[in-house]
């Protein structure tokens, strides 16, 4: 319950429009490589069509070829570099720990200097601070995430997966807690506020939060069963 960068991206992605819209083939994983067979050959005699390498990476992340999709996000970039292709490349690297990514996201925030990109720029860093046990650089880009959108609910989790990890529950379920004023439906905010007071022995808050992330998402397996647990 832990990765909210990708959904983070592809809502971004939605609300700038693209000419390349994210691949969806709900196929078996034959079908998708025999696409991407026909996507490699299609780009072997046409290697300039950049919206070719952002479906060819996209294919990829279906096949869960992370590697591969770096490397054709890159090859996008190098054609001509757009916010999608260059966050979506970002994306990737921060979760493989990548040290590549701080040279994308500040390339990424000089080519498109947008306050609605300045978000997403800080949240991947953080990401990749968090990834590589840098609690310190990662907070702080979290606290720039949210100071350029106060809205920007995944910062907040991250920050508080961070403190959660190191036992700080109070302060934990204090970041989490922040979310619901804002989004008062969002469930994996009552999820974590529920798991921290279950760890500090708050059983009657804890299952009230729990009922509270089911209310909302009846799909959270995990608030289920700790709600049985507890009663």
């Amino acid at each position: 319950m832990k990765g909210y960068i990708v959904v983070v991206l592809l809502i971004y992605i939605a609300t700038i429009g693209c000419d390349n819209p994210r691949v969806k083939i709900n196929t078996g994983k034959d079908s998708l490589l025999q696409a991407a067979v026909r996507m490699d050959k299609a780009l072997s005699t046409d290697s300039n069509n950049q919206g070719l390498w952002v479906k060819r990476a996209q294919l990829a992340e279906q096949i869960k070829d992370t590697t591969g999709a770096i490397g054709f996000y890159i090859e996008a970039n190098r054609v001509y570099p757009t916010p999608e292709a260059m966050l979506s490349l970002a994306n990737l690297m921060a979760e493989r720990k990548d040290p590549r990514v701080l040279n994308v996201t500040a390339n990424t925030s000089k080519l498109f200097p947008q306050k609605s990109i300045e978000p997403h720029v800080h949240f991947i860093r953080g990401v990749y601070y968090s990834r590589i046990g840098n609690s310190n650089m990662a907070t702080a880009a979290f606290d720039s995430c949210i100071y350029s959108d106060y809205r920007y609910y995944e910062a907040y989790m991250e920050k508080g997966f961070i403190l959660y990890d190191h036992k700080n529950y109070q302060q934990a379920a204090t970041i989490f807690a922040t979310i619901i004023p804002l989004n008062p439906q969002y469930a994996d905010a009552y999820y974590w506020v529920a798991k921290c007071n279950e760890m500090m022995g708050k059983k009657e808050e804890a299952i009230l939060h729990y009922e509270q992330a089911l209310r909302f998402d009846t799909s959270l397996k995990e608030a289920a069963i700790a709600l049985q647990k507890l009663k």
